[in-house]
């Protein structure tokens, strides 16, 4: 039995051809509704159904939906005795997760959701991928002979290619005979190169970057992820006018079923003090950092804790050590609402001789605070927030008191203002984190710390965030009071095609 149908919808069972038309009068014996699996529904401009041979060929507008899963191409066949589908022309395919891949001719395997596209390009987690054959699995992707940039692909500042790539959404891309190019110069070549897609922050690391810091002077920095045990490794080395620096880390490691983790770092190398004249000292430094992410110890209350331990030796003889833990216990009163108690205590012994070092060595200090916070959502991309509470200082045996109200309409502003009072010493400061958006493209922050008791500035910093391409960011930060300034330069992620499908 043959039917041809010209701009129609249907809705077939996978494994039964169930199909009626009111136009045809027509009515096919199916299975009782309880007994049948979810319906592979196809939209065509025209269909062609032949019972006999379980097969459905549809042209024009081919739109496919099963499981969550959206296809859209110019021509289709679906074999359901086989349970696969063919498709060819402008292929868009997205899955269960909302990832898009787009392609010219599809192979889908509906038992194993299995997608194999040629050729075919997609954006994960930030990364522009495309491939003469990608494969496309519920928990990973495969692509041969590929080629992966967070620039628009089309005119890549940078690119790598790659024999073949493996991409576990949300987790990393390993990438096999990886070559890294800047426009048309190939940089260098990998056997083996590993690019996060934990996070943006991790995806932008995981290229070259560099830039400028009043420590090291010009300097650029390369690191590349491994698998390290259980857990995540990444090998990283910085050169600068001023300083050189190489190390190991250990980014995260899980710890039991809570999710608790173990990060460790260790790196070794040399900085130039900054006087006239100093001579180069050697450092080597290691870090090691336990994290307990948010345990819910009822419905309503949330605590986390992080401790940390760092050592820092000096071709000077000298050593310093950091010692941090911190904890915090959140009642959550309402979705907008929140009461939260944070215990901050820090240790420093020894000292560096890099003044840098020792300021930032001291700038959390033991402290016991309880704020309440709360957040409103206006709509249309407008925020406002406040919060209030009371800060212990446990170094002085001092108590402030503090209070700041902001608001962030998104892409466009935000500010906030702030003030802090010590109830002991009579001391106020006022502070604020104020932004704007000079461009669609750059966007300018002010950051200042006011000493109302002494009329002096303690921090007034300017910093302007530019997309200079699609792809590569300029961060640059000037902090006035110390006369300094900071310029960094990396990979920026992608943005993602939008679909059009619903």
């Amino acid at each position: 039995m043959r039917f041809t149908i010209h701009d129609s919808r249907f809705t077939a069972a996978r494994t039964v051809a169930i199909l009626t038309f009111a136009v045809l009068a027509t009515l096919c014996a199916a299975r009782p509704a309880s007994a049948q699996e979810e319906p592979i529904t196809v939209e065509a401009d025209q269909i062609v159904y032949d019972q006999t041979a379980q097969r459905i060929d549809a042209t024009g507008n081919v739109r496919i939906r099963y499981r969550g899963v959206t296809v859209r191409a110019e021509k289709a066949v679906v074999d359901l005795a086989a349970q696969r589908l063919q498709a060819t022309g402008n292929v868009v395919v997205t899955d269960e997760q909302g990832r898009t891949l787009r392609g010219q001719t599809l192979n889908y395997d509906f038992r194993e959701r299995r997608a194999e596209l040629s050729p075919a390009s997609t954006t994960v987690n930030g990364v522009n991928v495309l491939g003469e054959r990608v494969i496309a699995e519920p928990a990973r992707i495969l692509g041969e002979g590929a080629t992966f940039t967070t620039c628009d692909p089309q005119q890549p500042a940078y690119r790598v290619t790659a024999r073949q790539v493996e991409v576990i959404p949300g987790d990393r891309l390993v990438a096999h005979q990886a070559s890294l190019w800047l426009g048309s110069v190939k940089l260098f070549t990998l056997s083996q190169l590993t690019i996060s897609l934990r996070t943006a922050e991790a995806t932008a690391r995981s290229f070259p970057s560099g830039g400028y810091s009043p420590g090291e002077g010009l300097w650029v920095e390369y690191g590349w992820e491994t698998p390290l045990g259980g857990g995540t490794g990444r090998i990283f080395g910085r050169v600068g006018t001023l300083s050189a620096q190489a190390g190991l880390q250990l980014l995260k490691y899980p710890v039991g079923p809570s999710g608790a983790s173990l990060s460790a770092a260790l790196q070794g190398g040399w900085l130039l003090r900054r006087a006239w004249g100093s001579p180069l000292i050697s450092r080597i430094q290691y870090r090691l950092a336990f994290d307990v992410p948010p345990v819910k110890l009822t419905p309503q209350l949330t605590w986390q804790a992080a401790a940390s331990w760092q050592d820092s030796f000096y071709g000077t003889g000298r050593r310093q050590s950091i010692a941090r833990a911190e904890s915090l216990l959140v009642y959550h009163i309402d979705a907008d609402s929140k009461l939260q108690l944070r215990t901050v205590l820090t240790s420093v012994s020894g000292r560096s001789p890099f003044l840098f070092e020792n300021l930032d060595a001291r700038r959390r200090p033991n402290r016991l605070e309880a704020q309440y916070l709360h957040r409103s959502d206006l709509g249309g991309g407008v925020e406002t927030r406040w919060r209030t509470g009371v800060i212990f200082h446990l170094a002085n045996g001092t108590t402030s008191v503090l209070g700041e109200y902001g608001r962030t309409v998104a892409g466009r502003y935000h500010w906030s203002v702030g003030t802090q009072y010590n109830l002991m010493t009579h001391t106020a400061r006022l502070f604020t984190d104020s932004g704007a958006a000079l461009s669609p493209r750059t966007y300018l922050t002010v950051q200042a710390d006011y000493n109302v008791s002494r009329a002096r500035f303690k921090r007034l910093d300017f910093l302007v965030r530019s997309r200079v391409c699609d792809c590569i960011g300029v961060a640059f930060r000037y902090r006035v009071i110390q006369q300094e300034f900071w310029l960094e330069v990396g990979v920026l992620p992608a943005t993602p095609v939008p679909t059009t499908e619903p």
